[in-house]
């Protein structure tokens, strides 16, 4: 929780940075307007990249904190070993995956859980925009929960 609002304030301090670019050009009449209009579009562009940014932070955070930084790596060792013949030991990465997909499933269903009941929870001051982003980002998590169990059951089915 603490990484999503320290990414939100780092975020915020970046875009606010564009504002007051914005308000001198807005308040100057006599500017060409091709001038007006690039700064128009670079503020659109450093808006976007912040936006971009902040969010390759958040999943870096979501991949760290739920653990599939573990699960990627026991998945391309598995790929090593099923590779170069090795069955047993790409048997053996799949089910320190599994184990692995496990314990994220369970934490990423319990944090969306949270963060929606947060969301929900009317003796907690909470601003609508909070409210709304806490839920939006709890049925995230909650749905990413729901897309590791289905890639989970893909791994475990014999083909």
């Amino acid at each position: 929780m603490l990484f999503a609002a320290t990414t939100t304030i780092i975020a915020i301090i970046s875009i606010t940075n564009v504002a007051p670019q914005l308000l001198v050009a807005a308040q100057d009449t006599s500017q060409d307007p091709r001038q007006l209009n690039a700064q128009i579009t670079q503020a659109q562009e450093d808006i976007s990249k912040e936006l971009v940014k902040q969010g390759q932070i958040i999943s870096n955070n979501i991949k760290e904190q739920f653990g599939f930084e573990n699960v990627e790596s026991n998945l391309t060792q598995a790929y090593q070993h099923s590779f170069t013949g090795d069955t047993s030991s790409a048997v053996s990465q799949l089910q320190s995956t599994n184990s692995a997909l496990d314990s994220s499933i369970v934490a990423l269903l319990r944090s969306g859980q949270e963060l929606i009941s947060l969301s929900q929870n009317n003796s907690v001051v909470l601003g609508n925009n909070t409210r709304i982003i806490l839920k939006d980002f709890g049925e995230s998590i909650s749905n990413l929960s729901v897309a590791a169990n289905d890639i989970q059951s893909q791994l475990s089915q014999p083909k």
